[in-house]
């Protein structure tokens, strides 16, 4: 039986909860991925995806006054748009349970812990291209 940590990614990019808006977007369009854990001192707080950064987006209408302040959602940070509680998993879950949890909550991606550590990152598309490898079902996918 297949494990999250069988599937999961292990490289994983974290952001504090002041990183801004911005940078958020950056490091997602630069990265490509759509999901990034939000730590403080070492423990995960929240969890941001790509939708929560695309609802934190300034309006696309033109400003009417250059002398206006900076909307509030040009400000953002993390701390404003993370998704919380977070919803997590273990490395030593059946991926069926990861699987689980993503139609449960309506999300897209889980962090990864070990003792409390987080190790890793999976994702629907991790578990799809597992379900399509057309390998022995029971080997991971590299």
């Amino acid at each position: 039986m297949l494990k999250v940590r069988d599937v999961m990614q292990p490289s994983v990019i974290s952001i504090t909860p002041a990183t801004p808006r911005a940078e958020i977007e950056r490091q997602m369009d630069r990265r490509g991925i759509h999901h990034l854990p939000v730590l403080e001192d070492g423990a995960i707080v929240g969890m941001i995806s790509y939708g929560d950064v695309r609802r934190a987006r300034p309006s696309h209408v033109a400003q009417l006054n250059i002398y206006e302040p900076p909307s509030a959602s040009s400000l953002a940070v993390a701390r404003a748009m993370m998704s919380r509680p977070v919803i997590k998993i273990a490395a030593s879950a059946p991926l069926s349970r990861a699987a689980c949890l993503m139609l449960e909550h309506k999300i897209a991606g889980l962090p990864v812990l070990r003792g409390g550590r987080l190790i890793g990152i999976i994702t629907a598309s991790d578990i799809l291209r597992q379900a399509a490898n057309p390998l022995d079902e029971d080997q991971p996918q590299q």
